[in-house]
């Protein structure tokens, strides 16, 4: 074998190792969005995202964006997430973090240290896919879920009776849970 022939190998080798890095890290890629199916920007009727209110955030910077509760998710694995806020009918709005913790049994143990903390009342969402703890809270409605690796926190603001908060929390709720179900979930 020639050094022109053993040049073209190696030249070969070189693409075809580049061309499996650029895959590997296109496939990391689409991992580390598959949290943002989640955002609600106007795919619910009537619910819109507030201008310029969505932050993504990994475990150092969720310090600043919550002040003190930060160890909590962490210690339970968080990896990363975002918050958004958005805007529904009749002057509601939510607060929503959505988070991916890696694992199931990651989200889990995060839904299960808010649950042992509260005082809500445990429902499960349609299809029966996913345990929902429910607080009242003055002027709204807090919930958290779990679902697969992802966990989720919800504050509704600016409804006068719970029952309509629990409707238009609801709405949130459905999209989540068809949102995952069409995910992978690791």
């Amino acid at each position: 074998m020639g050094i022109s022939m053993i040049l073209k190998i190696q030249r070969l080798l070189t693409l075809c190792l580049a061309a499996l890095l650029a895959t590997a890290s296109a496939l990391s890629a689409a991992k580390t969005v598959s949290l943002y199916k989640f955002r609600i920007q106007k795919q619910i009727s009537g619910w819109t995202e507030e201008k310029s209110s969505y932050q993504a955030f990994g475990p150092k910077e969720l310090f600043t964006i919550i002040d003190g509760g930060a160890p909590e998710y962490i210690d339970n694995g968080l990896k990363k997430g975002f918050l958004q806020r958005i805007s529904g009918p009749d002057s509601a709005a939510i607060e929503l973090y959505a988070e991916d913790f890696k694992s199931e049994g990651n989200a889990q143990k995060m839904f299960s240290a808010k649950q042992a903390a509260s005082s809500g009342q445990l429902s499960t969402i349609p299809p029966d896919t996913a345990k929902v703890l429910v607080n009242e809270v003055i002027g709204g409605v807090w919930m958290c879920a779990a679902m697969g690796q992802y966990y989720f926190e919800l504050t509704l603001t600016g409804v006068r009776n719970t029952a309509s908060g629990k409707t238009k929390i609801g709405t949130i709720l459905d999209y989540i849970g068809k949102t995952a179900k069409g995910l992978p979930l690791k």
